[in-house]
């Protein structure tokens, strides 16, 4: 396996955890979106003959969108966690310690370089190094 298949499938990780983020980001606006309509349908002066059916209408659909978003939610999760266990299994073939220990903590608890040179007392710099020589070794590993 190169450095580059490595590289990409430990990234897929990231993309996936990005993925699930921005998925439960718009379910979270179009919950708030939902917590307003109901807010709307008690308010007497703003709602008069048909205006609740057409509400109701717009709730509906609103709860659909939700429970879409809930089942892509729960595939990119599903997936998340498919993709996390190969990487935990290449992440395996590193030298133990510390190469494994960045890896694992950038691809699997999503920590960015700094937080990890924050955590481990290091600098970006020397993370960034650690990383590529865990991922060389994968690389070279059978």
């Amino acid at each position: 396996m190169t450095v580059g298949n490595v590289k990409k499938s430990l990234d897929m990780i990231l993309s996936q955890r990005g993925i699930k983020k921005s998925l439960e980001e718009k379910r979270k606006f179009l919950r708030q979106d939902m917590l307003e309509l109901h807010g709307i349908c008690y308010e007497d002066t703003k709602v008069s003959g048909g205006a609740r059916s057409d509400i109701a209408s717009r709730f509906d659909k609103l709860q659909d969108r939700i429970a879409n978003y809930d089942r892509k939610i729960l595939r990119s999760a599903n997936r998340l966690i498919g993709l996390e266990q190969k990487g935990e299994a290449l992440i395996r073939k590193a030298k133990p310690g510390i190469w494994q220990q960045v890896l694992y903590d950038n691809y699997v608890n999503g920590l960015s370089i700094s937080q990890i040179a924050k955590k481990m007392h290091y600098t970006e710099r020397r993370i960034r190094q650690i990383k590529a020589d865990a991922i060389g070794q994968i690389s070279k590993s059978r």
